[in-house]
């Protein structure tokens, strides 16, 4: 319908940037949120409990071990001590 009423060229973009916004992820252990891939679908008007409150796993006490969950992505090992 969109390609009827706007030409072809406006549901190609609109591929493109939904799987251009898809790639964006944050470093490690970290939940990504896609603000801009939500934003562009119209989640983004949408007030839940992790908006007002924030997300009780992103908590001070939940513990984030960024460092080694990237050394394990990455392939990287520290070396052993002598």
């Amino acid at each position: 319908m969109l390609a009827a009423t706007h030409g072809a060229a406006l549901p190609l973009s609109m591929m493109m940037e939904e799987r251009i916004l898809s790639q964006f992820h944050r470093l490690g252990s970290l939940r990504s949120e896609f603000v801009g891939l939500e934003s562009m679908a119209g989640r983004d008007l949408k007030l839940t409990f992790e908006d007002v409150l924030g997300d009780p796993s992103e908590g001070v006490d939940a513990p984030h071990e960024l460092h080694s969950v990237m050394e394990a992505k990455l392939g990287m090992r520290m070396p052993r001590p002598f």
